[in-house]
């Protein structure tokens, strides 16, 4: 589930002030200043006071933490796979064949771009290790094969039955990549059910914040848009 203007649900403890943006000053108030009762997206609070919301919250439905995962790995030696972070090889790491993994990447990269939009931000990640890939990266990429297999029923419909008006939406992480901090984009458009474009690449600069990170994926989807 996505929470709709997430941010804006964490609630400020310390009090705030911000200048007026641009284009929102009124003429007799120019030396005003606008006091924050909620947290915004660029704040560096934000993420915290969200997760405080959402915490007690969860907490007041009865909902506790669970350790499991804590009390398993003191007891066995495990490797945590929920969320696959990839990072570049370092000297101690277990190298791989480059020209399997890049043959295998490549093949992703040419399914993703036509028929099965839904492992393009998978094979975006793995393919920025394809150079000099480790075991690790080769198991993520293995990993995009059991998917695939396991889903050959899966494609893209078109209905007429459905709006022919085209929807297109953008999305982006926030200092995604651990090797260089720079976040990730992506868009997709649909038509009558079904997409017709769609992309996801890392951002060439370096965000400084959520907000600043969905401006530029912004900005790639509205190319994409009027182009």
């Amino acid at each position: 589930m996505d929470v709709s203007s997430v941010f804006l649900n964490g609630k400020l403890s310390e009090k705030l002030y911000m200048t007026q943006p641009e284009g929102f000053i009124e003429k007799w108030k120019e030396n005003f200043v606008y006091k924050l009762d909620k947290a915004i997206y660029g704040l560096k609070q934000a993420p915290k006071c969200w997760n405080s919301s959402l915490d007690a919250y969860l907490k007041s439905l009865k909902f506790q933490q669970s350790k499991i995962k804590a009390a398993l790995s003191s007891k066995y030696k495990m490797k945590d796979l929920v969320n696959c972070t990839l990072e570049k090889a370092t000297e101690e790491s277990d190298l791989f064949s480059s020209e399997i993994c890049q043959s295998a990447v490549g093949s992703l990269l040419y399914l993703s771009t036509r028929t099965r939009p839904d492992i393009t931000f998978a094979v975006c990640n793995v393919a920025k290790f394809c150079t000099n890939p480790t075991k690790y990266h080769w198991s993520a990429v293995k990993r995009i094969f059991r998917y695939l297999r396991g889903t050959c029923d899966l494609g893209i419909v078109y209905s007429k039955q459905n709006s022919c008006f085209c929807v297109g939406y953008s999305d982006a992480d926030w200092a995604g990549d651990k090797n260089d901090s720079k976040s990730t984009s992506g868009y997709c458009f649909s038509l009558s059910s079904g997409l017709i474009s769609w992309r996801t690449n890392k951002q060439s600069c370096v965000a400084l914040s959520t907000a600043e990170a969905e401006y530029v994926a912004l900005s790639s989807a509205a190319q994409e848009a009027v182009g």
